[in-house]
């Protein structure tokens, strides 16, 4: 295990961090889960929750789930329903600050926190569509962590 990181209930840092946005549509789907990771898990959500919202305006619903994808790890899930992510962007997304003139105006620093956040417990992280092969249908950010014995 790497210093610092300890056995968090998913479920539980979910709920905390869903519970500071009250008014938005968030769903979750298997996330009952222990993971591997810190107490600054939360800003993970708390950064791709306000991406969605900045890029998927007040009517966006949020949709977290998980996969097990063995070698004890999983796969997290956050997915709105709003323009999704052009293909050309999403290696860029997690760049500081990365630009995109057409669809989504500007990434931020967010994503770049989630991703040295992620990388730092052991996982890896990547922008995709909601549904694969449909731009339309939503962006989602999947990111793996490993489970917690």
């Amino acid at each position: 295990m790497k210093p610092g990181v300890v056995s968090l209930d998913l479920a539980e840092v979910l709920k905390k961090e869903i519970a500071l946005h009250p008014n938005v549509s968030i769903v979750l789907e298997g996330c009952n889960h222990t993971v591997l990771a810190n107490d600054m898990m939360g800003v993970i959500f708390d950064n791709l929750f306000s991406n969605c919202l900045k890029f998927g305006g007040s009517g966006v619903r949020i949709e977290v789930s998980t996969r097990d994808i063995g070698e004890e790890m999983l796969e997290i899930t956050v997915a709105d329903n709003r323009p999704g992510i052009p293909d050309v962007m999403k290696p860029k997304v997690f760049d500081r600050f990365a630009q995109d003139s057409n669809t989504r105006s500007s990434y931020g620093f967010g994503l770049h926190i989630v991703k040295m956040l992620v990388e730092g417990y052991g996982g890896n992280v990547w922008a995709d569509n909601r549904i694969h092969g449909e731009l339309a249908s939503g962006a989602a950010i999947r990111f793996t962590l490993h489970l917690a014995e």
